[in-house]
């Protein structure tokens, strides 16, 4: 993870709730923890959702959105923070 501060305190606090819920020892695997729970990470949960989101933008049919999008792109490639 980035060390996003705050997000990785509510990963911990998930991590042991998950934990809770199983009624398993805090040092149990939290890639088993998940997998038993059919979950994934909040920090994947997180991208695959910006993923969804982006993949939304560049296929709408929306003329603003398209339009928005591309002048967003333009200037982050040209150094500009969006």
């Amino acid at each position: 993870m980035w060390g996003f501060g705050k997000n990785n305190e509510i990963e911990r606090v998930h991590f042991k709730f998950c934990k809770i819920v199983l009624n398993v020892k805090s040092s149990t695997s939290n890639a088993g923890v998940y997998g038993e729970l059919g979950r994934y990470s909040l920090y994947s949960n997180r991208f695959v959702r910006m993923f969804k989101y982006w993949g939304k933008v560049i296929q709408s049919d929306n003329e603003l959105i398209k339009c928005l999008y591309n002048d967003m792109f333009i200037t982050s490639n040209n150094g500009v923070n969006n």
